[in-house]
């Protein structure tokens, strides 16, 4: 697998992934560290958003 896109990611951390899909981004993203810190940097920018108030609610455009 190439690098994960960010909406394979996004979808991936919302649990909105079908089961074989979820195991081929789980098991790039143990094996990636790229896309590893990709996950890390999103998930603490809603830990921030949410922090202040905001919420990352819709779809994720991918263009």
């Amino acid at each position: 697998m190439s690098h994960c896109n960010l909406v394979d990611i996004v979808d991936y951390l919302d649990g909105e992934l079908p089961p074989n899909k979820e195991k081929a981004v789980r098991t790039h993203l143990e094996e990636c560290e790229e896309c590893d810190f990709v996950m890390s940097d999103i998930k603490a920018l809603r830990a921030f958003a949410a922090l202040i108030g905001l919420s990352f609610e819709g779809p994720i455009n991918s263009t």
